[in-house]
């Protein structure tokens, strides 16, 4: 498993590979079965969810594109693709930042809203049947603190930083 080289002198041990595995196979096998839960109950997909409930999470329901590509976790393209199919169905519109004529905003509509709260149902009882019911408190609060150690939290620009005057400029996507 290892690779050997002379310019390596420190390796990754067994147990952090192990540990590396465990984390993306847990998070794969999470995004696939809450997809499929959220599928089944005619639900928001995933990424869909994730990107309008990353809106939400602003005061002002808006965010730069650049900043929502961080947040969510997407490529430009990707996201650019996915806010098309968002805005074709009316669940957010982009809107030009003032001042800065190249700059967007992805910004969420009342439908967007909407739908949002008519998939939180779904959504709540998959985290809770894959994640939430399989760990006691303390276990969700070491598992937070542990990948906090590894991910920085997801802090997204506020719009405030755009001279927008956004009421929640902490706002994050990680507390869902």
């Amino acid at each position: 498993i290892f690779m050997k080289t002379d310019k390596m002198k420190e390796r990754v041990t067994e147990e952090q590979l192990e540990a590396w595995a465990a984390l993306l196979g847990s998070s794969t096998h999470l995004i696939q079965v809450v997809n499929a839960d959220l599928e089944r109950a005619k639900a928001l997909p995933l990424a869909w969810y994730d990107v309008l409930f990353a809106l939400q999470s602003q005061g002002d329901g808006r965010m730069r594109l650049r900043c929502l590509a961080k947040t969510v976790l997407m490529s430009r393209s990707g996201l650019t693709r996915l806010l098309d199919r968002l805005e074709n169905r009316g669940f957010l519109r982009r809107v030009e930042c003032p001042g800065d004529r190249r700059g967007l905003f992805a910004e969420l509509t009342a439908e967007g809203r909407r739908v949002l709260r008519r998939s939180w149902p779904a959504y709540n009882r998959s985290l809770l049947k894959h994640l939430g019911n399989k760990l006691d408190a303390a276990e969700v609060q070491a598992l937070a603190a542990i990948l906090a150690k590894v991910v920085p939290p997801r802090a997204v620009e506020s719009s405030a930083e755009d001279g927008e005057g956004n009421e929640n400029p902490g706002a994050t996507n990680a507390g869902r």
